[in-house]
């Protein structure tokens, strides 16, 4: 691993901390690397070329002009901590969670820290108590000592961007090492345990539900909305359908945003309940030897489509054009069950959670080509979880 030196350097109150590893790095070596890989990316997503602004250091005489302004502005406050509060700071983290910034009482700019994308410490600078945050990166735990974070199932190493033990869920993720971190995607996802990568997420990427919590019960985060628990709890209690499409939501690999919308589509032809955009190869799924593997997805819920569809049941002018058997089968269910609109977004969200199944994908992936296009098409087990959920939620109603 090579041995690991610390320097630290005071300028006037600001104690700056530069790590050195004496095995030859070089960070100039690093950041031409770095830069290829990206534009890498670029070329394969069509981007272009990728252009970077000059960085421009600021003079130690300026730096030296602004921390004393802001030391005068300090002792003029008439602001001052509460009694018996002590040192009392506040955490700014980025969407992966990162403590990247601390203030204190006075909102001043107390700790900065920078760290690579698999969260190995690049530089950072505290303030004049000396007080160093533990809590960094994902806002997790540094061990000072052994360089390693702790997330509650296991350690993980930043210096080597791996675990140090086997996921304990491993045989459930077989396509993904069960040493990777967050499926090597420190970008965009966050494993807030050390068991899998954050499933179901809103538009911040924060989890809305965790599977493992509660004994391993299952539990709803505080980012969940009051539409996200009315809709999760309505799919999982309507039957063993629709509790087995909330499972696989919530423990799913890919990462998942889901919107409930009051209107609808703006459709002005047929009725548009819902829909599912897993992205284009490389910014939403990848291909692999074992076959499609999804990163992440968006479903979208119109529930005031399903209020237009009860109306034009209700009057007789309901659109039945293409309809398949069980959409025909749905029609009758809602008349006879009397269900709402909530009950038909609720077999909305099941259905769309059928189209993150990778062979509902490749399906997808083969219409789109022109293959594989007829009655046994992606649609098809899609309606049937729609169909079967929307007929467990009218046999409880009666009950």
């Amino acid at each position: 691993m090579g041995e690991q030196d610390a320097k630290i350097f005071n300028v006037e109150n600001c104690r700056i901390c530069q790590q050195q590893n004496n095995n030859g790095f070089d960070p100039n070596q690093l950041q031409q690397a770095q830069k290829a890989d990206l534009q890498m990316n670029a070329d394969e997503l069509k981007k272009g070329t990728i252009h970077y602004k000059e960085y421009k250091a600021i003079p130690l005489a300026e730096q030296e002009n602004a921390m004393a302004e802001q030391n005068t502005d300090s002792a003029n406050s008439a602001l001052a901590p509460p009694s018996g509060v002590g040192g009392l700071y506040f955490y700014h983290p980025d969407h992966l969670g990162t403590s990247t910034a601390l203030t204190d009482y006075f909102g001043k700019a107390y700790q900065f820290f920078l760290n690579l994308p698999f969260g190995e410490t690049m530089a950072q600078q505290l303030g004049s108590n000396y007080y160093n945050s533990p809590y960094k990166f994902n806002g997790k735990e540094l061990d000072e000592e052994t360089g390693l974070y702790y997330y509650g199932a296991r350690y993980y190493s930043p210096r080597e961007s791996i675990w140090l033990s086997v996921d304990p869920l491993a045989e459930k993720y077989s396509s993904a090492s069960p040493y990777n971190f967050v499926l090597n995607n420190p970008l965009r996802l966050v494993d807030s345990d050390g068991l899998k990568a954050d499933d179901w997420v809103n538009k911040d990427g924060k989890q809305i539900y965790n599977p493992t919590a509660n004994g391993g019960k299952g539990a709803y985060t505080k980012y969940a909305t009051s539409k996200d628990r009315k809709y999760g709890d309505a799919l999982r209690n309507s039957g063993s359908r629709g509790a087995t499409r909330f499972e696989k939501l919530v423990k799913s690999e890919a990462k998942v945003m889901v919107n409930f919308h009051e209107g609808n589509d703006g459709a002005k032809l047929g009725y548009n309940f819902g829909h599912t955009d897993i992205g284009i190869e490389g910014n939403g799924y990848h291909i692999e030897n074992s076959g499609v593997i999804l990163d992440k997805a968006t479903i979208d819920i119109f529930i005031g489509t399903g209020q237009d569809f009860i109306n034009d049941i209700k009057s007789g002018c309901e659109d039945k054009g293409n309809a398949s058997e069980f959409q025909l089968s749905d029609i009758e269910t809602i008349k006879k069950g009397n269900l709402s609109k909530e009950d038909i977004a609720t077999g909305t969200f099941g259905h769309e959670i059928d189209h993150l199944d990778p062979n509902n994908i490749k399906q997808q992936l083969n219409e789109n080509k022109g293959i594989n296009k007829g009655k046994d098409n992606s649609e098809l087990t899609p309606q049937m979880t729609k169909s079967i959920i929307l007929k467990d939620i009218s046999k409880k109603d009666k009950e």
